[in-house]
Parts: structure tokens; C-alpha cells; sequence
């Protein structure tokens, strides 16, 4: 075959692992690989097959080096805590009481125990041993939890 850089037809089809080294991050191997290089000019041209496999390697690599750059926690987050404004008392979420909304039946109020309010909670940070209003989410090895903000400074947020 033709070379499309020297002209020369010495553009032949080789196999085997084929590594790329692009302009960020290390390198990306796809094996049992085809392309074409030329033996004179060391040209290489990549078929399509190839582009896709590459591409492939390089989104995996992209999501495991994600993950590897979250943190992990040094607890087991407890979600779903939430604190009444009308009483302050912190409770699950679960055992908050389903009422109908009186204009509306076919809305769901979620209303507190205690007190009777009906909808009026804020999410509580995901820590076990934290009381404080959640404002920031982040991705951590396992999950996305919601935190305040000192265990967001905390976990490396």
C-alpha cells in the first residue's frame, strides 16, 4: 500500500498491541490491535475499528483516574436526617407522616411527628455524629454524600 506521507508503497498492515501517547495522561495500549505504518517514514494511519477501541481505553482510564481522586470516607454516612424548623427536632426521614394536601388529595404533605408542620425540613449533613444544615454534595469513592460545610473542608472537598 502507499504511504500517504512519502509516497513510497511501503505502508503495510501490522497486529499486535498498539500504544498511543496523547498530549495528557499516560499512555493508552489496545491489544490485538491493527494498523498501518510505513516501514520508510514510520508514518501510522489507525483504521476506524482502532479510533474506537482507543477511545474506549481512554474514557475508562478517564473514569478510573475520577474515582481514584475522590476521597474515601473515614465514616459511614447516615443520609435522609432532616430537622424540623417548627420543633428542631432531628429525625429520619422515613418516619416523617404522609397527609394529603387539604386543597389537593392527590398531593402528599410530609408532615413532622412532633410538632405537625408540614413541610418544613432541612436535610441534615450525611456525618453520623453532625447536626448542621447540608449545603454541599460531593462524589466520593462509594457514593455522593451531602455535608456541611465543615465536613466538606474536612473529606477534601
Amino acid at each position: 500500500m502507499k504511504c500517504p506521507m512519502c509516497g513510497k508503497d511501503t505502508f503495510v498492515t501490522k497486529t499486535g498491541g498498539y500504544s498511543y501517547l496523547g498530549p495528557k495522561g499516560p499512555p493508552i495500549t489496545v491489544n490485538d490491535a491493527v494498523w498501518y505504518e510505513c516501514s520508510n517514514c514510520n508514518e501510522r494511519g489507525i483504521p476506524a475499528k482502532l479510533a474506537k477501541q482507543l477511545d474506549q481505553a481512554r474514557k475508562e482510564q478517564r473514569k478510573l483516574k475520577e474515582k481514584q481522586d475522590r476521597p474515601t470516607l473515614k465514616w459511614k454516612p447516615e443520609p435522609n436526617k432532616v430537622r424540623c424548623k417548627g420543633c428542631e427536632v432531628v429525625m429520619k426521614r422515613e418516619v416523617l407522616d404522609e397527609v394529603p394536601d387539604p386543597k389537593d388529595e392527590t398531593n402528599i404533605w410530609h408532615v413532622c411527628p412532633v410538632c405537625r408542620t408540614p413541610e418544613n425540613f432541612v436535610s441534615l449533613c450525611y456525618h453520623p455524629d453532625c447536626e448542621e444544615e447540608s449545603t454541599c454534595g460531593v462524589p466520593t469513592v462509594d457514593s455522593y454524600v451531602f455535608v456541611c460545610s465543615t465536613h466538606y473542608t474536612e473529606i477534601g472537598g
